[in-house]
């Protein structure tokens, strides 16, 4: 058959291998995202799938996005009959998934429809799966939701980390795969759908998702570390910086300590949790390279009762920051005079909300104050979700420990968007700061 493959990083370089090295299909253009930045010089590099299609030969298409009516009409000028996709990291629209007879086919890295999304073996890891796999699929406008062409399955070994694991299952799935589209050309494999119990998400995994919390299990650290190794890679402070970890492995034998405490021995460095304590393997201090953890601690010379950290108030997450006025409904019965910023409002369900104000003058009473101007910082996705748990956390504001009766008439002044790795201390200090406290 004629194939056009779209596919970008690492594990979608052994199948576009093994359709390259098949007699009964052609390989006439691979479609990949474009060209990024990367390294000290940001320089533009090709992802690992164009270069292997460059050094075979391949035409390489990498279109912004999939829909653009120039890629479209290439794709229909190549007229393939199927196009296999791995990991190619943009959603394909309905006009080009009706481009070729057979469709698209998707190989996915987990038994459909256990973690669709974007990390399934991360979350198979996680959760302790103790069998996962690959499966082939017809792809639709759904998120991994197509039906089901066959799969292959994969033991999870208990050292497995997620390079481990998506490097067995990138080549027991690249031969899945060809396997699928030898089906497909005999007509001997049916793609059947997916049954509606047993179904499972696995969103892309964050930074914020790989901080060590050492308050879990030493069962759900273990499965933690080794779900984010090697990217984006498991992290706790230290001493305020960041440190890069490794595998761990429990340690029974160690005497107990606090969730987060450290223990520096001759031959090993230990770290306390809900349970026995772990050992730490190899570690990554900022700007260095990864170290065997007794190297490291003897050269930070760890002193009695420290620990790896997990504040609150320094976490990597994605959220919403949203500026509001607050309007007295009866001026003459306005809010209490505070001299700045007032306190933290902690809803008792739901994600962390904070609440900083700067009280305007104007009303007509002293010493009473008329509006205020908050900004709440609330964690989550969506923008809507947000602004109703900032008005509930609002609902409950209270300055100097006096409610604020009046009736409350909110309107929205600003808003920002901080994704992953943008929302800690610094940049909320700086946009919380950005309006100064009235005269």
């Amino acid at each position: 058959m004629r194939l056009v493959f779209a596919g970008t990083p690492d594990p979608a370089v052994p199948s576009l291998r093994a359709l390259l090295d098949s007699p009964r299909h052609e390989v006439v253009a691979v479609v990949t995202r474009p060209d990024a930045p990367a390294g000290r010089g940001r320089k533009l590099v090709r992802s690992p799938v164009g270069t292997l299609a460059d050094e075979a030969g391949v035409p390489v298409l990498t279109p912004a996005r999939p829909s653009e009516p120039e890629f479209l009409a290439r794709l229909a000028e190549l007229a393939p009959d199927c196009c296999p996709v791995v990991a190619y990291g943009a959603l394909v629209p309905r006009k080009a998934l009706d481009v070729p007879r057979h469709g698209w086919v998707n190989l996915h890295f987990s038994l459909l429809p256990a973690w669709r999304g974007a990390a399934p073996v991360q979350a198979a890891l996680r959760h302790g799966d103790e069998i996962t796999g690959a499966s082939t699929f017809r792809l639709d406008e759904g998120v991994d939701t197509g039906p089901v062409f066959g799969v292959v399955t994969e033991d999870v070994r208990p050292t497995d980390t997620a390079g481990d694991l998506l490097g067995r299952l990138a080549e027991s799935g690249a031969r899945l795969l060809v396997a699928t589209l030898d089906g497909i050309e005999d007509g001997t494999v049916e793609a059947r759908p997916q049954p509606a119990d047993g179904v499972s998400h696995a969103p892309k995994v964050t930074t914020a998702d790989a901080r060590v919390d050492w308050t879990a299990p030493p069962v759900a650290i273990d499965r933690l570390v080794r779900s984010v190794t090697p990217e984006p890679g498991a992290w706790p402070t230290f001493r305020e910086e960041r440190l890069g970890l490794g595998p761990v492995t429990r340690a029974d034998d160690a005497p107990a300590l606090a969730p987060g405490e450290l223990r520096a021995e001759k031959r090993r460095v230990l770290v306390g949790t809900a349970g026995a304590p772990v050992q730490l393997g190899e570690v990554r201090p900022v700007g260095k390279r990864p170290m065997p953890a007794a190297d490291w601690a003897r050269g930070v010379r760890i002193a009695a009762g420290e620990r790896l950290s997990r504040a609150q108030d320094d976490i990597v997450a994605r959220g919403w920051a949203i500026e509001f006025r607050l309007n007295a409904e009866d001026p003459t019965r306005g809010f209490l005079p505070s001299p700045g910023k007032v306190g933290t409002v902690e809803l008792p369900a739901g994600p962390w909300v904070r609440v900083d104000t700067w009280l305007e003058s104007g009303a007509t009473v002293p010493p009473f104050y008329d509006s205020l101007l908050a900004k709440v910082v609330v964690w989550g996705e969506d923008r809507d979700s947000a602004i109703r748990r900032s008005r509930r956390a609002l609902a409950e504001f209270t300055v100097e420990g006096v409610p604020t009766t009046a009736g409350l008439h909110t309107e929205i002044l600003d808003q920002e968007w901080f994704g992953a790795g943008e929302f800690h201390t610094g940049a909320l200090e700086q946009w919380l700061s950005e309006r100064e406290e009235p005269a």
